[in-house]
């Protein structure tokens, strides 16, 4: 009977596991960030925590790459 208990063990671990890590997922929100860089477009979809907009990193970390390796700007790097 104790082998048995054994093998339910770590089956019934890893859905409570999967359980718990659901249910704080379900408190994230899931934001969608887009905009134009490098003459195309972006979509980003990510899930964070409530209150945590972050486009204006990503909009900044973009604009800083397209500084560094555009062709069009003559103050690039490239």
């Amino acid at each position: 009977m104790k082998k048995g208990l054994k093998k339910l063990a770590l089956p019934s671990g890893f859905v409570i596991f999967v359980f718990l890590l659901c249910q704080s997922c379900a408190t994230s929100d899931f934001y969608k960030i887009s905009g134009i860089t490098q003459g195309t477009t972006y979509h980003i979809t990510y899930q964070y925590g409530a209150g945590s907009d972050l486009t204006d990193s990503v909009d900044a970390l973009l604009r800083r790459f397209d500084a560094s390796l555009s062709s069009y700007d003559s103050t690039s790097i490239i």
